[in-house]
C-alpha cells in the first residue's frame, strides 16, 4: 500500500500526512499514470556504452585557470636539476 493509501485510512481518523506531502505524492502519482512520460532510469539500464569514458590526456589543454600541479612540480623539478629559473619566477 502506499503512502497515499495510509493517509486515506488515517484521514478518516481525522490525522494523516502534511499537506505539501499529500501533494507532493498525489503529483507522483499522476506523473506514473501518465504514458506520455518514460522512465528514463529504468531505460538507462538496458543502454550500452561504445567505449570506455573519455579522460584527457596528461598535460591537455584546460581551460579557465587551472594549473595541473603534478605538471607544474615536474617542470620545477626539471628546471632545478638544470639550473634554469622556472619560468614566471625570477
Amino acid at each position: 500500500m502506499s503512502l497515499l493509501g495510509f493517509n486515506a485510512m488515517a484521514a478518516v481518523r481525522g490525522d494523516g500526512l502534511h499537506p505539501e506531502l499529500r501533494a507532493l505524492l498525489e503529483r507522483r502519482q499522476a506523473l506514473e499514470a501518465d504514458e506520455r512520460i518514460a522512465d528514463l532510469a529504468g531505460v538507462r539500464g538496458e543502454v550500452l556504452q561504445a567505449g570506455p569514458n573519455p579522460t584527457p590526456a596528461p598535460g591537455a589543454f584546460r581551460p579557465g585557470n587551472v594549473i595541473d600541479f603534478k605538471l607544474r612540480a615536474a617542470e620545477l623539478a626539471l628546471d632545478a636539476e638544470t639550473g634554469k629559473a622556472a619560468k614566471g619566477i625570477a
